[in-house]
């Protein structure tokens, strides 16, 4: 698990956010984005993929942000399905491709 307070964070839309990628290398998961794709479960349970929408590429994440106060998902590519605007994002879950 990851204290997202000690890790380098920035600011987004006004809010202070880490960049998803950074999450993801500092897991030390040492897998390739370009390898991977991803879901995201809520606090609520809620989770992109079991609403019907396919896993994200990985380098999607060079796109996204989580916001260190309500970890929320926000993302700079408006081509991202609005499904992954995850609010209160529990665990990021990673798949290597099939």
């Amino acid at each position: 698990m990851l204290d997202l307070r000690r890790m380098k964070a920035t600011r987004f839309e006004s809010v202070i956010v880490v960049r998803l990628d950074t999450l993801w290398f500092e897991s030390r998961l040492g897998a390739d984005l370009g390898s991977l794709r991803f879901d995201f479960v809520g606090e609520d349970g809620f989770r992109p993929t079991r609403a019907g929408h396919p896993l994200l590429p990985g380098e999607a994440l060079k796109s996204g942000y989580l916001n260190v106060r309500s970890r929320n998902l926000i993302w700079d590519d408006v081509s991202i399905d609005p499904a992954f605007k995850v609010r209160g994002v529990t665990m990021i879950v990673g798949h290597g491709e099939p």
